[in-house]
This record gives C-alpha cells, structure tokens and sequence, in this order.
C-alpha cells in the first residue's frame, strides 16, 4: 500500500503546469531554515503566529501552506508539522507553511482546549488569519515567487477551499475530508442523525429533522463560545461557521485545478457529485477526485489521465488519520 502523500504527489503531478511537486532536472541538495516561528499582529492586535521551513539560500520560492482540521490539539500531536515538508533533496525547492490556532501548544493533546482557543476557534477566523499571513508574506518575503499551493484536509479543506476561492492568487489546491457538496447541517440530518431508514414512520422522522433544525439554528442565533455540542472544543461559535456553508457553490467559480479527496462513505456529501451534476460547475481547466477506497483518480474534464491508485482505506480520513496515513 502506497502512502497517501505518494498518492497525492502523483495525483497533483496530473495537474500539469509547473507545479510544485512535479518532477524536473535533479539539483543539489537544498538546505533549509527549518521551524522557523514567526508572529505578526492582527486587527484586533493578537499576536498570530505561522511555522515555515524553507530554502535558505537567496532565490525565489513558491509557498506550499497547509491546512489542518479542526480540535485543540498541537501541531505535533496532529501531524500537521510533518506534513508536505519538504527535504532537502526535493526536486524542487518550496517553502512549506501553516498558520497554529490561537491557544494552541505544539505538544497540546487535545483533551483540554484553553480559553483562549475556545473563544477565537471558528471555520471563519481561520480563513482571517490565513488571509492575514498572506497579506504579510506578500509585503515582506522577498524570496516568494508569487506561486501559491493550497493542501487542507478535514475542516481544513473547508477553510482550504474558502481560501482557494476568496483569494485570488491561488495557483492549485488539494482539498480533503471535508464533503462540500451539502452543508454539513444536510450531512447531520439526513446521513448521520435522521436517516430514512425502513422501520422508521414519517412522523418519527419529521420528529427527528425537527428536533436536529432547531438545535442547529439555536448555535447559529446564539454563536457562544461557553457552550458546546459534540465534545468541548466545537463551540457554538464554531459550529455556527461551519453548518451551513456549501463549499461546491464558490468552488464552481474556481479556475484553476484543484484535486478533491474523499472516501468511498462520502458519496452523498461530496463536492466533486455537486460540481459534476451540472455540466456548467465545470471550470475550463482539469478538475480531479481520488476516491479513496474505490482506489481511482478520475479526470473530470478530459480523459487524458486516469491511474490506480492502490491505497485500501474505506472509510473518510480526518486530521487525525494524518500521522497514520502520510
């Protein structure tokens, strides 16, 4: 079984164009500043930290950011620091980053959030503060080509797919884990919570939709980050930013590629059966999926490429499969 960044390093290879990850010429060994902790202030003057390895020799780079999902846990813990990093024998040299989560220890396990992150953690800060790094890297990096990759996997595809849409200069994404063609409110109700199922009456599901409806619109009234549903760390607050976007809607207007990843379960959540429904949610240029479990990279626009991909996960894989998996 290959791995999933094997997978996802030949799939984007698909894309064409100069990309990061493509294959050129062998060059000698890069060497890089690894780890490097950066803090820039905010609007409401916090302090916003991201971690970036890259070349240090002078030259221009193009920007790998990832994304990871969401929980209180460290970068460490995630995998997240780990992850896309790149070696000093890389084809082609490319600076990786990602922005931490205000609260958030490197080393923090995720068992008990702090006040902090309770009170800032939303889908929408996290779009803000990757906008924010970008606004700074775009005046001070002077080692920056310009070029921009996007990978963001559980909520970080979602957060990953807001921000390959709202800014404008991003040159390829890979979104994971995050379904997309319905909202995650139609996720909750009709996949996980209130399924139709045959024993069921109309009446007991009419009960169950209704029950699931006013909940969720009582998070999005009442965005607190004092109260939670589903474990500690998903507030209303966050909750309330995350339930009822429709990431297929902005991602329809998107130009350039973009590899959508998902499970063999997400069949009825997924982005790429929303894009795909209307020939008009096309972009001109090559949109991929790759299934996972049913183990196909398929070409959406033109069959010029089609692999097998030998990776047996079934089911949707989370932040959390990160560590395991890449």
């Amino acid at each position: 079984m290959i791995n999933l960044t094997t997978a996802l390093k030949t799939a984007i290879y698909a894309l064409g164009g100069s990309l990061i990850l493509a294959c050129s010429s062998p060059t000698e060994p890069t060497t890089y500043l690894r780890n490097q902790s950066v803090g820039i202030k905010t609007l409401t003057d916090e302090v916003l930290t991201y971690i970036i390895d890259r070349p240090e020799a002078a030259g221009q780079y193009p920007i790998l950011m990832t994304i990871d999902g969401s929980t209180c846990r460290g970068a460490r813990m995630s995998g997240i620091d780990q992850f896309l990093v790149p070696n000093e024998t890389s084809p082609r040299p490319y600076a990786r980053i990602y922005v931490t989560k205000t609260g958030v220890g490197p080393n923090d396990d995720g068992t008990a959030c702090t006040e902090a992150f309770l009170k800032t953690y939303s889908v929408d800060q996290r779009l803000t503060d990757h906008l924010r790094v970008l606004q700074h890297l775009r005046a001070t990096a002077n080692w920056w080509d310009g070029q921009l990759y996007i990978f963001g996997w559980s909520e970080g595809g979602d957060i990953g797919a807001r921000l390959t849409a709202y800014y404008p200069n991003v040159d390829r994404a890979i979104l994971g884990g995050f379904g997309g063609g319905t909202t995650m409110f139609e996720q909750f109700r009709d996949i996980f919570i209130c399924p139709k199922t045959p024993e069921q009456t109309p009446t007991d599901r009419e009960a169950c939709t209704a029950d699931i409806t006013q909940k969720f619109e009582t998070m999005r009234d009442n965005p607190t980050w004092k109260r939670s549903w589903a474990g500690d760390d998903n507030t209303y607050r966050v909750w309330a930013t995350r339930l009822y976007g429709r990431q297929a809607n902005i991602l329809a207007d998107t130009q350039m590629p973009i590899l959508i990843v998902h499970g063999s379960e997400d069949k009825k959540a997924s982005t790429f059966l929303a894009l795909a429904n209307s020939s008009k949610h096309l972009p001109k240029r090559a949109r991929l999926i790759l299934r996972i479990g049913k183990s196909l990279i398929w070409n959406i626009v033109s069959k010029v490429y089609r692999k097998i991909v030998n990776h047996k996960s079934k089911q949707p894989c989370g932040t959390g499969y990160l560590s395991g998996i890449a």
